[in-house]
C-alpha cells in the first residue's frame, strides 16, 4: 500500500508541472528575389536558345559580411549556389536569387556574378520581428528597385 501512495504522489506532482509556452507557432523566412533577365528587345536571357543568353550554371553570389566579400556556397542545399531557375506560366524564365541574410533589420549587400566578368550589386533591407524575416526594400546598382508590399513577385532586369 505504501508503494501505491508513493506512485499517486509522484503522478500528482508531475501532473502539476506547468508546460512552458514559447509562443512560437510558426516562422516565416524569405530572403529571395525573383528576377526576369531580358535584353533591350525584351528577349529572355535565361533561355539558352536566346542569342547571348546567360549561362545559369556560371552565375554565382557573393555576400558582403563584416566588410569582406564571401562567395556563397552551401553544398547541403538543393540550390547550393543560392540560384534557382524556374519556367513560369508566361513562358519566361525566372531566376530566384538568395539575398544576403546576415544582418536583420539592416541593409545587406549581395553581388550577382554573371559569369562573364560583370556583376550587379543588390542591396536589400531584411526586416525581422519575432519569427518573421523578409526582404522589405531592394536597390540594384544603388538605384531603388522594389519595396514591400509591391505585389509584383517577379521583377525585371534589362542587361
Amino acid at each position: 500500500m505504501k508503494k501505491m501512495y508513493v506512485l499517486i504522489f509522484c503522478l500528482a506532482l508531475f501532473s502539476c508541472i506547468e508546460e512552458e509556452d514559447y509562443g512560437l507557432t510558426s516562422a516565416y523566412f524569405s530572403s529571395n528575389l525573383s528576377l526576369h533577365i531580358v535584353n533591350q528587345d525584351g528577349d529572355d536571357l535565361l533561355d539558352s536558345s536566346t542569342p547571348n543568353s546567360i549561362d545559369v550554371n556560371s552565375i554565382s553570389l557573393t555576400f558582403v559580411i563584416n566588410g569582406k566579400e564571401v562567395n556563397y556556397y552551401k553544398s547541403n542545399l538543393d540550390n547550393p549556389k543560392g540560384i534557382g531557375l524556374t519556367k513560369i506560366s508566361n513562358g519566361l524564365n525566372s531566376l530566384s536569387v538568395l539575398l544576403n541574410y546576415e544582418y536583420p533589420n539592416a541593409n545587406n549587400i549581395t553581388y550577382i556574378n554573371w559569369g562573364d566578368g560583370t556583376r550587379d550589386k543588390i542591396e536589400s533591407f531584411l526586416y525581422n520581428e519575432g519569427a518573421t524575416f523578409d526582404v522589405r526594400k531592394v536597390w540594384v546598382n544603388d538605384q531603388f528597385f522594389w519595396e514591400f508590399p509591391d505585389d509584383k513577385k517577379i521583377k525585371t532586369i534589362i542587361k
